[in-house]
């Protein structure tokens, strides 16, 4: 057997490997519906005969003992499911009242009287005092005057330069001989060829 002969031999055992687990898996699907066939019929078979046991038209004592169970697990369920509803319709009760049940309406309160209000009219200016309409006026101003002062004790006259913070700031200097104006690391003046001497 040569080396085609074993690649076709291999490929051949994989399609007969694949189809037998398609089968297999087309089987289990089968096998699964018949049980779910199968437990729907029992399903309904038992629900036909506790219908039978209620209406009093089942005779068969085994049968009976059998379903009674069934019976009283629905009378549990019927129960259960009408203390879920109480707890809903409690719970939609509550939801419904303001917060803090049994809370009392809010009484309008009551206008002073006029002993009360002149009373209060009089306590009123005890915290800042009285003042007349003149007061209030120069208070007024002498706030004005005291912001006005201090703003111009704010502002500074800025001066203007000397003539040799000037030549500084630019970088000159002036030759002691002939005045012109030369840079400032210069030792020789450009204008008269005189020496500077560092103190110029």
């Amino acid at each position: 057997m040569n080396i085609l002969d074993s690649l076709r031999q291999s490929a051949t055992d994989a399609a007969t490997e694949a189809q037998r687990l398609v089968r297999a898996q087309r089987q289990q699907l089968h096998v699964t519906a018949l049980k779910r066939d199968r437990d729907r019929a029992a399903l309904a078979l038992g629900n036909r005969a506790v219908e039978k046991l209620k209406a009093g038209t089942l005779q068969d004592p085994e049968l009976m003992s059998l379903l009674q169970p069934v019976l009283d697990l629905e009378a549990r369920v019927g129960e259960a499911e009408r203390e879920l509803e109480s707890l809903k319709q409690k719970e939609r009760t509550e939801a419904g009242t303001p917060s803090g049940a049994g809370a009392q309406t809010a009484q309008p309160e009551a206008e002073p009287s006029a002993e009360e209000a002149a009373a209060s009219e009089q306590a009123a200016p005890s915290a800042g005092g009285t003042t007349t309409p003149e007061e209030d006026v120069a208070q007024f101003s002498g706030s004005q005057q005291a912001t006005t002062g201090a703003a111009e004790e704010t502002v500074e006259t800025e001066e203007p330069p000397t003539r040799e913070e000037a030549r500084a700031y630019a970088g000159t200097k002036t030759c002691p001989n002939c005045g012109a104006s030369i840079p400032q690391e210069a030792e020789y003046c450009i204008s008269c060829g005189a020496r500077v001497s560092e103190q110029a």
